[in-house]
């Protein structure tokens, strides 16, 4: 399914806890009712929507100018889902008014076929999304272990900064790790162990030989928590693009 799928995870933080339940609160005030009672016709209006769409071939004409990350197997696939995203958001503006799609036509095998070509900003678009849409797939953490090292990387800091001491001095247990963050201690095997294996965290024998501590050698790089997807063209690239087409120049090269 990966093959086909935008990987999409839940956001466990307390914050989107908050968020989801003050919506619940709101649907048990009248104007909650009411509005549930109103919405299948607006499921109906958006369902319309998808139905005009008309199914037409979508040409990528800066599909040559595109870049992607390409330093592991897993983004061929990945590769194939960015670039089918820049497509879809082309066939999705094919009738508003300041993106329409102009339909052209080809001759093929004696038969005209029609077609649109994706604009630049559909590009800037994906670009855009992908940074929500694809960075789970490219990331060789699973959502919740890379919520438990950017916890650690937390901590770390803060009992440095209390002890003052180097990152590279300090070392911790699971129990310290779980009084620090709540989890439990079956979440932390789990986690901590496949930070291990990854090399993000380093297992010492304890003083007494029966038990682990730990040293975090990750170096608190993504700690802002915003997703993002290196590789893709960047606005530059796209703003020079710009420029040509405005200047009337084919077959721009941006190497």
């Amino acid at each position: 399914m990966l093959n086909y799928c935008l990987v999409r995870t839940m956001d466990e933080d307390r914050e989107q806890t908050r968020k989801i339940h003050e919506p619940q609160r709101d649907r048990q005030t009248l104007e909650g009712l009411l509005a549930r009672r109103a919405r299948s016709s607006i499921l109906k209006v958006h369902q319309d929507a998808q139905r005009m769409l008309r199914p037409i071939l979508v040409a990528n004409p800066y599909s040559r100018h595109l870049t992607f990350l390409d330093d592991r197997t897993r983004t061929r696939r990945d590769h194939v889902k960015y670039l089918t995203l820049i497509r879809a958001i082309a066939l999705l503006h094919q009738y508003q008014y300041q993106y329409q799609r102009d339909v052209k036509t080809a001759t093929h095998n004696g038969t005209s076929v029609p077609y649109i070509e994706v604009a630049l900003d559909d590009v800037a678009m994906a670009n855009k999304l992908a940074h929500q849409a694809l960075v789970r797939s490219l990331d060789e953490l699973p959502p919740q272990t890379r919520r438990l090292l950017l916890a650690l990387d937390r901590m770390v800091d803060e009992e440095c900064k209390k002890n003052h001491v180097m990152r590279s001095d300090f070392r911790f247990s699971r129990r310290h790790v779980r009084e620090y963050t709540g989890w439990s201690n079956t979440q932390l095997h789990v986690h901590i162990d496949r930070l291990v294996e990854l090399e993000y965290v380093l297992t010492h024998r304890g003083s007494r030989d029966q038990s682990f501590e730990y040293d975090l050698l990750h170096d608190g790089h993504g700690k802002d928590g915003v997703p993002f997807v290196t590789g893709l063209i960047g606005e530059d690239r796209q703003a020079r693009i710009r420029r040509m087409e405005r200047r009337g120049v084919q077959g721009v090269h941006l190497s």
